[in-house]
């Protein structure tokens, strides 16, 4: 086993080679490929000692180019009417936080209620300098697939600027209290069938209880949740973290899992198998003057990144024009054809600018529909991506790939959330959502996530609400 990491850590090792050199935020990916040649080679030298193939670990899937957003993944096509669209671009002003720089009409800010971004009070426990450098130079290239945009380009002073945040998030500290010493194997286990693998990729050398062989495993048809910054992780911070996510990640969209100690140490040592954090080259080579904390302070507010994320609660939030006053196309507009320089980049694609695009026009031009309480709790599982596990009316569900691994087949799909409202009491509710104990099922390994207080006792009401209203 400890020749297996060795390799595993020595083909990672290539792909943050100083030899590669300096890079511009725009062509950052140019060095993917090398990646995958590296490990393909950790592979064949496993094969050649141990013969069998090596671990196809999560991190090592195809990177995204697009900030995802697996509710509107699943639920929006390119060959959907704008009158349909338009919805799918509600979605995306709430889930990408336009309304937390943007303010939404009165009438609206509800339903465009912003998603809040991780919380960073201790996030310099968490990274190292050079992780937070690269995730501040460009988000997008650091951790493709993130919903954080990139505020920085070529601009003259914008490395100093960015050296000045990194600087000011490295001093926000909280060591991470020790975890028992995790076990990859059992973590590999674990990753697959308590329900992480609902959201993010599943390793695909792994064969479900619910397979016979590598042949029924189908490919996804929908992208997974990236996790491309486990590796950076200090693995305690990483521990954690899986045992607690609403700590850091206030959001609720990565729910807890109800791991114990143990179990949340053994998926992170899953996740760090061979892996070391990558290193700023351009930090280095550019050899930046130092900076202060203080400098890195106030530009966080400027840049408008206190909007999203907690540091302290004395920080201020500095909006941008009311979304009555953005104009499509206007100079600073994130959602224009041609984005000027120091605009948000969130290198949105296709169909999500065109869905953006539909749906700011309609906020600008009429009230949103009254929604009654069947709607409104539709829209909240829509934005917690519940439908990703559950179905309600006909609508939802695991998709067959994602499905095998949660169980035999005559107990392979988590319950419908048709009547909940009317089967469980309010407490009983919650206890799901955010209890001790989480329902089993017979041959059903999955858990039920934990999506915390506050989202637990909205969820309770919604549910009573809606299925009362229909009885």
């Amino acid at each position: 086993m400890a020749t297996f990491h060795a390799l595993l850590h020595a083909g990672s090792c290539l792909t943050h080679s100083p030899l590669l050199g300096p890079y511009a935020p725009d062509n950052l990916f140019s060095f993917r490929p090398v990646k995958r040649r590296c490990f393909l080679i950790a592979g064949v030298l496993l094969w050649f000692f141990f013969g069998t193939p090596a671990l196809s670990h999560p991190l090592q899937t195809e990177p995204l180019r697009y900030p995802h957003i697996a509710a509107f993944d699943q639920n929006f096509l390119t060959v959907d009417p704008d009158e349909t669209l338009v919805r799918g671009g509600l979605l995306l002003l709430a889930e990408l936080s336009c309304t937390a720089c943007h303010a939404a009409p009165p009438i609206w800010q509800h339903r465009l209620a912003p998603r809040p971004g991780p919380n960073l009070a201790a996030v310099g426990s968490r990274y190292d300098e050079d992780t937070l450098w690269l995730m501040v130079r460009s988000p997008q290239y650091r951790k493709r697939g993130t919903l954080m945009p990139g505020l920085f380009g070529s601009v003259e002073g914008d490395v100093d600027k960015v050296e000045a945040i990194t600087r000011y998030l490295s001093t926000l500290r909280l060591p991470a209290k020790p975890l028992p010493l995790g076990d990859a194997v059992r973590g590999r286990l674990l990753y697959h069938t308590v329900g992480c693998v609902a959201c993010h990729q599943p390793a695909t050398d792994y064969l479900p209880l619910g397979a016979a062989s590598a042949a029924d495993l189908e490919p996804l048809s929908t992208a997974s949740s990236p996790i491309a910054l486990a590796d950076a992780y200090e693995i305690a911070a990483l521990g954690r973290f899986l045992l607690n996510p609403h700590k850091d990640r206030p959001a609720g969209r990565m729910p807890g899992q109800r791991l114990t100690e143990q179990e949340a140490a053994d998926i992170a040592a899953y996740l760090h198998i061979g892996r070391t954090a990558e290193k700023a080259v351009e930090r280095t080579v550019l050899q930046l003057p130092a900076q202060t904390s203080e400098r890195g302070r106030e530009l966080f507010i400027q840049q408008r990144c206190a909007n999203c994320h907690l540091t302290d609660q004395s920080m201020p939030h500095r909006m941008a024009k009311p979304m009555l006053e953005v104009k499509l196309d206007g100079p600073a507009s994130c959602v224009a054809t041609s984005l000027a320089p120091g605009t948000p980049r969130f290198d949105l694609n296709e169909l999500q600018l065109r869905a953006l695009r539909l749906a700011l026009h309609h906020v600008q031009q009429q009230a949103p529909a009254v929604a009654g309480p069947d709607a409104r709790l539709d829209w909240q599982l829509l934005r917690l991506n519940c439908y990703a596990c559950h179905d309600r009316n006909h609508k939802g569900g695991p998709e067959d790939a994602r499905a095998i691994y949660f169980g035999h087949e005559q107990d392979r799909y988590p319950p419908s959330l048709d009547h909940v409202g009317s089967k469980l009491t309010s407490d009983a509710l919650k206890e799901v959502l955010h209890g001790d104990r989480t329902p089993t099922r017979s041959n059903f390994s999955v858990r039920m996530p934990d999506f915390g207080k506050v989202i637990a006792e909205q969820f309770s009401e919604a549910f009573t609400t809606a299925d009362k209203s229909t009885e």
